[in-house]
């Protein structure tokens, strides 16, 4: 059976990988450049993220202020750009026809933005807004930018992709177009298409628009190794208090992640089981997981009234801490489907499929087949389960996270637990 997908290296180092969607009237193109937050520091914190801002804001054919985006509009193309911790995307969703515009806009943007000092001014000012709205949103803040902190012993993890309003208000336009020419360069950079346009037309306008697209070194971050705080407060008033809990684990090519990602669900179906169902003690719970190259993570969050804060603590370590003599087969059963359903669901999306597929090309040379990892799922055994619980659910590695009213009794408390 003939491949769904293509990948192709350029002549110049770019790399393009192309998702054949036959089905679709449509056509999906995100060009993705390495940077992001985890190759800042304090000093250059959002750097990566204010020039996501401004790179499409006016270039060499496209002058005016926001002649892209009034151009795309006007052909009906939808676009997107975006900042993650390690890497900065510019994404179009266009009628087929106009595929040819879209890889023309695409090619200025990384090789031509002017970088207007107005325009870095104006969205540092916006950026700042967006920092502050960030903060206030109180399970925003906890498991996105503290419970980062106290879970991985990678300090590029701890890295907020926003900044502080500090941070980028002190960033220069020099250090901007620096950043710029050294993140945009042909090895640095993938572009992933989801069409059902012929691939040698994909190709063929690919290589038109990016043939002189310069080469250079791909973004290599230099790792910081610090040991995570073991817990964080912030004190803020609020009706209720938002808390996380935060535990390493392993990498995405590791051997046991599938094993973590049905330990997670039963993780999450007895937490929620737990905390929601039988004690009423929050309206909602939450359990995510997430690995990459360099680290990965399990998570659990809820939100609560400040005078059931240490209950909900108290339940919630009882059930990672015994969660190794606590598994039961039927349970084991239903995680294991959950699992595979999420993964199927997930893939069924061919942009979805797509970007998954083209990272881990990028990242790792070679590809993991949902139905590959559908199988590692089946091979997991109970005592898999066990064995990792006991590995990872253990007191001493989880971190935690307490934002809201919490008063020093309540800190007392919380500290005697943990």
């Amino acid at each position: 059976m003939a491949k769904e997908y293509t990948t192709h290296t350029l002549s110049n180092g770019l790399k393009v990988f192309i998702y054949k969607a036959t089905y679709i009237g449509s056509t999906e193109v995100v060009l993705s450049v390495k940077g992001g937050s985890f190759f800042e520091n304090d000093e250059n914190a959002g750097i990566h993220h204010l020039l996501e801002h401004v790179v499409t804001r006016r270039t060499k054919k496209y002058p005016r202020k926001y002649q892209i985006k009034d151009d795309m509009d006007k052909i009906g193309v939808n676009c997107s750009f975006y900042t993650n911790s390690t890497s900065v995307n510019y994404s179009f969703r266009t009628l087929n026809e106009y595929f040819p515009k879209v890889i023309d806009v695409l090619s200025d943007i990384v090789k031509n933005s002017l970088l207007h000092e107005s325009d870095i001014i104006h969205e540092k000012r916006v950026i700042v807004e967006e920092i502050k709205r960030h903060l206030d949103n109180i399970k925003s803040f906890t498991f996105y930018q503290l419970l980062p902190q106290v879970t991985y012993s990678i300090q590029n993890k701890w890295q907020d992709t926003l900044g502080t309003p500090e941070s980028v208000q002190n960033i220069s336009r020099d250090a901007v177009k620096c950043i710029y020419n050294e993140i945009h360069q042909a090895e640095n950079t993938i572009i992933k298409i989801v069409s059902s346009l012929p691939e040698q037309e994909i190709i063929a306008e690919v290589e038109t628009r990016f043939n002189d697209y310069k080469r250079g070194k791909e973004s290599i971050p230099k790792i910081v190794k610090m040991s995570p705080q073991k817990v964080l407060f912030e004190k803020r008033d609020t009706r209720q208090v938002s808390i996380g809990l935060g535990i390493e684990t392993v990498t995405f090519l590791d051997s046991q992640k599938a094993a973590l990602g049905i330990l997670k669900i039963i993780l999450q179906m007895k937490f929620h089981g737990k905390i929601r169902k039988e004690l009423g003690l929050a309206y909602a719970t939450y359990a995510w997981g997430g690995s990459d190259k360099y680290t990965g993570a399990l998570f659990l969050g809820t939100e609560t009234s400040k005078e059931k804060v240490v209950d909900v603590l108290a339940e919630t370590l009882n059930i990672i801490t015994n969660m190794d003599n606590n598994i039961q087969p039927e349970e084991f059963e239903i995680a294991k489907n959950k699992a595979k359903s999420e993964l199927v669901y997930a893939e069924d999306n061919p942009f979805k499929k797509a970007h998954n597929y083209a990272w881990q090309w990028r990242e790792f040379g070679s590809i993991k087949t949902m139905q590959e990892k559908v199988l590692e799922i089946d091979k997991a055994t109970i005592q898999d389960m066990k064995n990792i619980a006991k590995k990872f659910l253990v007191k001493k590695k989880v971190g935690f996270v307490f934002v809201g009213d919490i008063d020093d009794i309540i800190e007392k408390n919380i500290r005697e637990l943990i």
